[in-house]
């Protein structure tokens, strides 16, 4: 082995010559280890070292964050194995010759320099080493429980931001609430902060003003009295504007308020009857009442629940008005009423033209409540019955007859969206016409929703045609007698009933009458001319056709009357008084039209 000298005086070689210069090796590792080998088996372990030979030079331990070639790290990692089997002065003994004998530095481009250090060092750094993973595993495990304390915080902060959000969610359902300071406006505020500002001042100058009697006291007396009068003028006059614009902008936020709370009214569950159903939800008891004719105002306040339900709209025109005529003679009867969320229902009987007509106005909220029964449930059942005893088994509100469909053929008959009776034979009128006896009258439609929808009478069409009408326009059923009175609003002027005959109601004949009108959307009207004991004249179709229109109604359509028309409230005998006839007030007759609460029916999705 060769190598370059050392300039320590003592030959002693210094760790940073070791690191600051090259040496060429004629040595392998393997030879190290083997002369290590030998000569730590044949020395015997002494217990009485000296000082001085246990102080040799310690060579530095290789840094942590040096890179090791394969070979070097075999050779640093093997002796530390042997060096554990001996004694500690032994091998601090053998280290220092090995390290004396062995020293090498790598070349500049690797940056190492290989030595070996006392046992106790290595000892020490082994046990350094376990120290330190031991502190990185308690770091660690600080560390971890730290992180589960941050996530339980996490998760409650989780917790109060959803409660804070729930019961942000509920206040935003609820109609805000109206304040003070939503009717104070701000310039008002600002207005009155100034004028006692201004009045200040003026307390204040009348403080300094000379206390004498000289003319210029009186003068500035004069003109602080006419600057505090001008004050007054102007903020009595800015206060009554303040008053005026906050009054007016009170109203406008009540009515604001009012709105949000019928929107609010609206999100109500819808309720709905089932189209095959025979029978309909009971109606509630608390629902029934009835007020006098003398107190006929207090029912306005029935309809005005109505409207804060959202069942009526807060616009929508009403038949009712307690100020008409009402009948106080004969068969006199209270005013009537039924209401819950789903049914309004108002029956009172009124004097026109000297004759008695009951009124039943009826407001719905589904189309489902306006419904048809047939007696036996059955088209073409032979099956007859009275209003009443139909009226009961259904839990009908109010009823009232329909067409008697099994007296006669005529019209169009369509059944639980079915048709059922389209007969295209002819009929011979008084004329000498033949009619087909399907359009000889006009036919009225109700649909799934409620409306009204008519075929005229000498309108053509095919079976399979009006199958399809019926499908496409959603019709739940039919009634087939007429004529039409009102259509879309108009009054129907174009027959001349005087001179035209329709095959069925006696049109041209004073007669006990009945029908059937829309008012608006699910928004109904019975009416019926009654009997009286007095015979006197009645009205033809024409005449209840003008007064059915001056009700208000944009549909209107004529049922059958005489002994047949009759209305059923609440399942009493009959609310208006039908014909006498062989000594009896009502007939059995095969079907009725009626109105049914759905407040304990089917929720309709929304």
């Amino acid at each position: 082995m060769t190598c370059s000298p050392l300039s320590r005086a003592d030959g002693a070689e210094r760790p940073e010559d070791i690191m600051s210069n090259d040496f060429d090796f004629d040595f392998s590792i393997d030879d190290i280890l083997t002369e290590f080998t030998e000569s730590t088996a044949a020395s015997q372990p002494d217990t009485e070292q000296s000082s001085e030979e246990r102080e040799v030079e310690a060579v530095s331990a290789p840094d942590a964050t040096t890179t090791y070639s394969p070979v070097e790290e075999e050779a640093l990692s093997e002796p530390t194995a042997v060096f554990t089997t001996v004694d500690n002065d032994v091998q601090e003994e053998k280290i220092t010759h090995f390290a004396d004998k062995y020293k090498r530095t790598d070349t500049p481009e690797k940056g190492r320099s290989l030595s070996t250090g006392s046992s106790a060092e290595s000892a020490s750094s082994v046990r350094g080493k376990k120290d330190a993973e031991a502190r990185q595993a308690e770091k660690e495990a600080r560390k971890a429980k730290k992180e589960a304390l941050k996530a339980e915080k996490e998760e409650k902060r989780a917790e109060k931001e959803a409660l804070k959000a729930e019961k942000a969610a509920r206040r935003a359902d609820k109609p805000p609430r109206i304040t003070f300071a939503d009717v104070t406006p701000r310039w008002l505020v600002r207005f009155v902060g100034m004028v006692m500002t201004l009045v200040l001042l003026l307390v204040v100058l009348c403080q300094v003003a000379p206390a004498s009697g000289s003319a210029a006291a009186a003068k500035v007396t004069l003109q602080t009295a006419d600057i505090s009068a001008g004050i007054n003028r102007y903020a009595t006059d800015k206060a009554r504007e303040a008053a005026i614009a906050a009054s007016a902008y009170a109203e406008e936020l009540a009515e604001q308020q009012q709105l949000l709370e019928l929107e609010e009214a609206k999100k109500k569950p819808i309720y709905r009857i089932a189209e095959n159903a025979t029978v309909a939800p009971d109606p509630l008891v608390s629902g029934f009442g009835q007020v006098s004719t003398a107190n006929a105002s207090e029912i306005m306040n029935i309809i005005q629940q109505a409207r804060d339900s959202g069942l009526l709209e807060p616009d929508e025109r009403v038949v009712f008005d307690p100020n008409v005529e009402f009948n106080t003679g004969s068969y006199y009867q209270d005013i009537q009423y039924y209401i819950d969320d789903t049914l309004l229902v108002i029956c009172w009987k009124e004097i026109i033209d000297g004759n008695t007509c009951t009124f039943c106005e009826v407001k719905t909220q589904d189309g489902s409540q306006i419904r048809r029964k047939l007696a036996g449930d059955m088209f073409g059942s032979d099956v007859l019955e009275y209003t009443t005893s139909m009226h009961k088994a259904t839990n009908a509100v109010v009823s009232m007859n329909a067409d008697y469909y099994r007296f006669r053929d005529m019209g169009i008959v369509a059944y639980n969206r079915q048709l059922y009776r389209f007969n295209e034979s002819l009929y011979l009128n008084r004329y000498g016409q033949d009619l087909k006896k399907y359009n000889c009258v006009d036919t009225l439609f109700i649909t799934a929703s409620g409306d009204f929808m008519f075929f005229h009478q000498y309108e053509e069409t095919t079976p399979e045609a009006m199958q399809q009408f019926i499908l496409d326009n959603d019709i739940v059923f039919s009634v087939a007698f007429g004529p039409i009175l009102v259509e879309n609003g108009q009054l129907n002027t174009s027959r001349d009933f005087e001179e035209e005959w329709y095959p069925i109601g006696e049109v041209n004949t004073g007669y006990s009458r009945a029908g059937i009108g829309q008012v608006g959307k699910l928004h109904y009207l019975y009416m019926s001319l009654n009997h009286s004991d007095e015979k006197q004249a009645r009205w033809h179709v024409k005449e209840f056709g003008q007064h059915f229109y001056e009700k208000g109604v944009i549909n209107a359509y004529n049922l059958d009357g005489g002994q047949t028309g009759e209305i059923v409230f609440q399942g009493n005998e009959a609310y208006n008084h039908v014909d006498h006839v062989n000594g009896t007030s009502s007939r059995q007759v095969s079907d009725m039209i009626y109105f049914a609460s759905a407040v304990n029916g089917e929720e309709v999705p929304q």
